[in-house]
């Protein structure tokens, strides 16, 4: 008898794929595939301005500055002290200036001198007693004399800083008889009688927030809130955040308020959205 031989390799393998296919059950075969589906996107919603919107806002001064000494001296006197109000013109800072006063009378009698000089090179002039050229000079010495004594003079006219507005002492910066350099500063001062708004608002407000516009703003400070107007807005947008500046100011004069304060804008835009 005759042995029995094994099929070829590949034939086996082939057999093997054969029996897998009628084994899996009819169900897993002819299941179909469910398609994938997505969520459709969300509906766009116009970006509008609410009702009412509410913007982070400070105080500011109108006019803010330091003051600084414009001579090498001594302070012989600050008549004024922090948190006080000044008026207009009023004298500040005393600073000692006796070295430049007896600076202005040596200059005063060196003028006096340069006079009685030409006045008589003039009368030999008329005598034919001296030449052109003397009595020119003589009338140049008293030109620079006079000048002289007109720098001396604005010098002088610095011994004393005033205030260039009215309005209240921030800072003294210095003390008296303390000795300052030129450029040193001495006061900080501000004017409070007007106070401005600075706030950043979104460039789409564009369409309806101009110059006139009305506002309320809610002081953090004193719990009470306040009548402004937009004043000007930003020369231009930042790309970026897309925001732009809004300069406003307090309509009406509160005591109370102080630059500094801070507080929310509360703006309600026009029922048509500007248009």
């Amino acid at each position: 008898m005759q042995a029995c031989s094994f099929p070829h390799p590949a034939i086996r393998v082939f057999l093997a794929i054969i029996l897998a296919i009628l084994i899996v059950p009819p169900v897993a075969r002819t299941a179909p595939i469910t398609p994938t589906t997505s969520t459709p996107p969300a509906p766009v919603v116009p970006d509008t301005a609410s009702p009412t919107s509410e913007i982070h806002a400070q105080l500011k001064s109108r006019r803010e500055t330091v003051l600084s000494s414009e001579l090498d001296a001594r302070i012989r006197e600050i008549p004024i002290r922090d948190g006080e109000r000044f008026a207009k013109r009023q004298v500040l800072v005393r600073l000692d200036c006796a070295l430049q006063q007896a600076r202005l009378a040596k200059m005063n009698a060196v003028l006096a001198g340069a006079e009685k000089v030409a006045k008589i090179q003039n009368r030999l002039l008329e005598l034919n007693s001296t030449g052109t050229l003397e009595a020119a000079l003589a009338r140049i010495d008293v030109d620079k004399a006079r000048a002289d004594i007109r720098v001396q003079s604005i010098m002088l006219s610095k011994c004393t800083v005033s205030a260039p507005f009215a309005g209240r002492v921030v800072e003294t910066k210095a003390r008296g008889h303390q000795f300052v350099r030129t450029g040193q500063a001495l006061v900080e001062i501000l004017d409070d009688s007007s106070l401005d708004i600075d706030f950043i608002a979104p460039s789409r407000w564009l369409a309806w927030l101009k110059a006139g516009q009305e506002f309320s703003i809610l002081i953090n400070e004193t719990k009470r809130s306040y009548p402004g107007k937009v004043v000007r807005l930003g020369a231009k947008v930042d790309p970026v955040s897309q925001l732009v500046k809004v300069m406003g100011t307090i309509s009406g004069r509160f005591p109370e308020l102080m630059p500094g304060m801070s507080g929310r804008i509360i703006i309600t835009p026009p029922e048509d959205g500007g248009r």
